[in-house]
């Protein structure tokens, strides 16, 4: 291990990203070779024009740690709401347990706040961001079915017309994306993404990392598109398919389950699918199909309290009894006026918790193409 005084800076330029991404991938992807790994997987994550978000330390003039950063807007029933999707977390094994990478992450989160930014989105549940303020938020339904199950479920659909699944080949993908699109832009709870964006996604993540087959399956009805899902598998669980993102017709999503799952010819398909949702629990419990409700994928931290009131103040006001005293309490606590100040696990579940005392705003899934 050494020990030796080191400087967090930003990166500037080119020359700075192919730095770090030499560090991340001899970490992360050591097969990998310069141009591919962490490169192709996060193209807009490592962007020149995202070059300033990459905070990295160096040592002895190499790159010893980093934090990515990726700015991000989520809609959330129509209002916006500014995240930062956090990543890309690495130190170098001679480096580790110094408390690099929690200075980096001080320095990122103190900059986002004074940019008004009311929450960081953070890829994964380590300790290190636990200890730093971060928390599990917000739920969904995972549901792991059988091929049997599968079918039997696509039979109870029939009604909703004959439904065509399309694998696009790896050509297509980035074609595909214009006419796919206003399928996410319908999810009431999302990323703010454009069609330029979708074609970045739709060309990275899985769909180019070894060790996983990635594929985008759009659905179709009569020749009019109805939704699209995109699934993998990885080499270490071939027999098990999971759903990454979906969008459209429930219903015709749940009808093309089983044959994307024979076009991977495996044995079971893992999907996230809405909590809580009177139909979904009618037909799923009629076909035998348990899922299991689990945390969003990764943690979050509170940036600015006053900034995540502002942004999601029309929900709020739409949902909550008395908004302008909640609002008012909310913001007080977090004053130096002898108040007492909330913790983020008790701010993010009054305004994302479910119970009768909360708020009730849906949180966004976070491991979806965004994923970071």
């Amino acid at each position: 291990m050494h020990q030796s005084a080191y400087r967090i800076s930003r990166a500037q330029n080119p020359h700075d990203i192919a730095r770090l991404l030499k560090m991340l991938n001899a970490v992360y992807r050591p097969r990998a070779m310069p141009s591919q790994g962490m490169a192709l997987e996060f193209p807009h994550l490592f962007d020149v024009r995202n070059a300033h978000n990459l905070f990295f330390a160096e040592a002895d003039g190499n790159p010893i740690s980093m934090v990515g950063v990726y700015p991000q807007k989520v809609i959330i029933q129509g209002a916006e709401l500014p995240v930062a999707s956090i990543g890309c977390v690495c130190t170098t094994p001679d480096y580790e347990n110094q408390g690099i990478a929690t200075s980096i992450l001080n320095a990122v989160f103190d900059n986002l706040s004074r940019q008004q930014i009311p929450l960081a989105l953070i890829s994964g549940e380590r300790g290190l961001y636990q200890r730093l303020g971060a928390v599990a938020i917000g739920s969904l339904r995972q549901v792991t079915a059988p091929a049997d199950l599968l079918r039997n479920l696509g039979g109870h659909l029939q009604g909703l017309g004959t439904l065509i699944v399309t694998e696009a080949s790896p050509s297509q993908r980035a074609e595909w994306a214009s006419s796919l699109i206003p399928f996410y832009w319908e999810k009431s709870t999302r990323f703010r993404r454009s069609t330029a964006h979708m074609k970045t996604l739709l060309q990275a993540l899985w769909f180019v990392r070894e060790g996983y087959d990635q594929r985008l399956f759009a659905l179709s009805v009569e020749g009019r598109p109805v939704g699209y899902v995109v699934a993998y598998r990885s080499n270490r669980h071939p027999d098990q398919v999971a759903v990454m993102e979906w969008a459209g017709s429930l219903p015709l999503v749940l009808g093309g389950l089983f044959p994307i799952l024979d076009l991977f010819h495996s044995e079971t398909l893992m999907i996230n699918l809405p909590a809580a949702d009177p139909w979904l629990d009618s037909l799923l419990t009629a076909l035998g199909i348990l899922g299991r409700e689990v945390a969003v994928q990764g943690t979050v931290r509170v940036l600015n309290k006053e900034a995540l009131v502002t942004a999601l103040d029309p929900l709020i006001q739409e949902r909550h009894q008395n908004a302008i005293a909640f609002n008012q309490a909310f913001i007080m606590s977090s004053s130096k006026n002898g108040h007492q100040e909330l913790s983020s696990q008790e701010i993010l579940s009054r305004i994302f918790g479910q119970t009768a005392e909360d708020v009730g705003i849906p949180f966004p899934w976070t491991d979806d193409l965004n994923y970071i």
